[in-house]
């Protein structure tokens, strides 16, 4: 997974865009006493904009090797750099209209310094604003598109994966507004054999970056302790919704009031979404802890039960929809959208849990082959 330099830079083509157009704003309220100065001061952030939009571009198409790393180390002007880019961007069937439109527009960019200069009347002015206006707005347009392309090409190429590293260094290579639904077991505090869960600190810094990558009037699912429930909605972008009860029989937890036999899963929304499939709020696990009944002992402190896993998957996304789950562990979430017809995305730290995972979704694909070949 490649991405990250193209989203860094995507990101922030959007923040000079935002700069540019509040700017744009303020400046015309007192628009004849600052022209000069504002008009000079939002082209120049509109360009960096256009720029930074382009080095994304760029980004994107060396990792898909659409561009040649060492073809774009030449040493080219800015003027030259825009229409070498754009012109790749033509060969693989971009309009021609809307590229000379988009060049045209560059070329004033690069020379609204000089433009400005000449601001004297009103109707120049007047001009000014307009102009940059128009630029802003085709700046955007192009970003628009350049995410699009983006999404595309992360849909094509990173989807069911499971992705060996820190999940705070690989989720910024997805895109913002991508992921259908979050679906996690996060470390939490509790001390298991398991990477960083001394304390909550990941789980708190990695909360914003799910809130990013996760599309609008979606759903953020997570497991979390009892012990420390009150901060779990400390900090947290998203809004509570629901809460989930899986009910373990053979469960023996020690716990303040003797034994704990139940987990619990926290359901949170982004906007206003709605359930898929509507179902309960209890379910039973499997008999013994740790086992899968076609699967045997999971060799993972935490295991989750793929079949409770599915029904949530199912609750709240749609077949094709995209899951992911950043500590993916031993790989219980992407058997769940196996069985369910869901792509995922997996991050886990710790290698011999990949293994784990890969090993599980190996033996899962060949038990169900076996299966239709004996129908």
């Amino acid at each position: 997974m490649k991405n990250g330099k193209a989203i860094e830079k995507l990101e922030l083509s959007k923040r000079y865009l935002e700069n540019a157009k509040e700017d744009l704003k303020k400046a015309k309220i007192d628009k004849e006493r600052k022209a000069y100065v504002d008009l000079k001061y939002i082209s120049k952030a509109s360009g960096m904009a256009y720029l930074s939009a382009l080095e994304a571009l760029k980004a994107l198409f060396i990792n898909y090797g659409i561009l040649d790393e060492k073809e774009v180390k030449k040493k080219l002007n800015k003027v030259e750099m825009y229409y070498y880019y754009l012109n790749k961007v033509n060969q693989i069937g971009k309009d021609k209209d809307l590229l000379k439109g988009l060049l045209d527009d560059v070329y004033d960019i690069l020379h609204l310094g000089g433009y400005y200069r000449e601001l004297q009347s009103k109707k120049a002015i007047d001009d000014g604003f307009e102009k940059v206006e128009k630029i802003i707005k085709i700046v955007e347009s192009y970003v628009k598109w350049i995410f699009l392309y983006l999404k595309i090409f992360f849909k094509l190429m990173e989807l069911n994966k499971i992705f060996l590293g820190d999940a705070l260094d690989l989720i910024k290579n997805i895109p913002s507004e991508t992921i259908d639904l979050i679906l996690t077991d996060p470390p939490y505090g509790l001390n298991k054999d398991i990477a960083y869960d001394e304390s909550l600190e990941l789980f708190y810094k990695i909360l914003p970056e799910l809130y990013r990558v996760l599309k609008n009037d979606r759903f953020f699912i997570t497991f979390f302790s009892t012990k420390y429930l009150p901060k779990l909605f400390e900090n947290n972008p998203f809004t509570y919704f629901w809460q989930i009860i899986l009910y373990s029989p053979g469960a023996a937890v020690q716990s303040p009031i003797g034994f704990t036999k139940y987990m619990s899963c926290f359901v949170f929304k982004k906007g206003s979404p709605k359930i898929k499939k509507r179902k309960k709020d209890i379910f039973i696990d499997t008999p013994t802890k740790m086992v899968e009944p076609d699967e045997g002992f999971i060799y993972h402190p935490t295991p989750k039960p793929k079949t409770f896993l599915a029904e949530i998957i199912e609750m709240f996304s749609e077949e094709g929809d995209i899951v992911l789950d950043p500590f993916i562990g031993s790989g219980s979430t992407a058997l769940a959208c196996i069985m369910t017809n869901r792509n995922y995305i997996g991050f886990e730290i710790e290698e011999k849990y990949v293994k784990l995972a890969l090993e599980r979704i190996e033996k899962f694909k060949k038990r169900g082959l076996q299966k239709k070949l004996l129908t």
